[in-house]
Order: structure tokens, then C-alpha cells, then sequence
């Protein structure tokens, strides 16, 4: 079955990333064929699809993957060293009493 082509209207249902089809891509595709069936249009969304999602499909299905490219586990953004717990105020969140006093 040829893939459609995804329109404005769409609806789409976010799995981050398809390993192999189980029961979370079995209820999304169960939704996706409620979608359909209801007349709205609707498409899944990933960042990869290892199994080729679509063939599991009884109805046209839209997948976009959306090729995520770069390093995957970075370091989240830090506080500055200076902001520690003995630097903030006690009611006021770590990050406000550190902003307060940045120069």
C-alpha cells in the first residue's frame, strides 16, 4: 500500500521512536484506525522507525520520520558553579537567587 502524503489538517500521534511493533504501537495504531474511520485525517510522527510501521496498517497511514541527526545524550544546561544550595534563598528558587545576583 503506497504511504500518503500528510496534509495541514492532520492529526498527529508522537512516538518518539519505533524499536519494534508492541503494545504502544498497537494502541496508537488502533487510534490512528479510529481517526480514520471517523474521517480525520491523522499521521504518526517519530524520529525513527526501525520496523517499518506502515505495514501493520490496514488503512492509509502517513508516517513522517523525522531523521533526528546529532548527539543524543548531551549534558543538560548547568547552573553557574557559584549557585549552590547554601547560596540560595531558602523560598526562593535556586536559579531566581542566582539571577539575582549575576552582575
Amino acid at each position: 500500500m503506497p504511504q500518503p502524503t500528510p496534509t495541514f489538517d492532520s492529526r498527529p500521534i508522537v512516538i518518539p521512536e519505533i524499536e519494534q511493533f508492541g503494545g504502544a504501537e498497537r494502541s496508537a495504531l488502533a487510534l490512528a484506525r479510529w481517526l480514520h474511520d471517523s474521517g480525520l485525517p491523522c499521521q504518526i510522527v517519530t524520529y525513527a522507525d526501525h520496523c517499518n510501521f506502515a505495514r501493520y496498517a490496514t488503512h492509509p497511514l502517513a508516517v513522517v520520520e523525522l531523521k533526528a541527526v546529532g548527539a543524543r545524550n548531551r549534558a543538560p544546561l548547568a547552573l553557574p558553579s557559584r549557585c549552590s544550595p547554601a547560596t540560595s534563598r531558602r523560598c526562593t528558587p535556586r536559579w531566581q537567587a542566582c539571577a539575582a545576583s549575576t552582575p
